[in-house]
């Protein structure tokens, strides 16, 4: 048996929300069922270690933000919308 991953369920809404996928796209893309994805953003169970690792990579993004207390601050940077001689892009 695989050890379990305690990840912070708030933080796994987050990501699959900040990926902008439903339940069962970020579930068919970890290779889980919609209802054990469900369980682990209420935090009623917790995935191993490879599941959890799998489905950070599904959500593209580190694994160990799956661990983090709050989501960290983003600070995407500006779009460089300059063109030559003001001609449109």
């Amino acid at each position: 048996m695989s050890a379990k991953a305690y990840i912070n369920p708030r933080i796994l809404r987050w990501m699959r929300e900040r990926g902008g996928l439903d339940v069962g796209d970020a579930a068919r893309a970890a290779s889980i069922s919609p209802d054990q994805l469900i369980r682990w953003e209420a935090g009623e169970s917790q995935p191993t270690f490879i599941q959890a690792q799998k489905l950070a990579q599904a959500l593209q993004a580190p694994f160990g933000y799956l661990f983090l207390t709050e989501p960290p601050a983003e600070n995407l940077p500006l779009p460089d919308l300059r063109t030559v001689g003001g001609a449109p892009a």
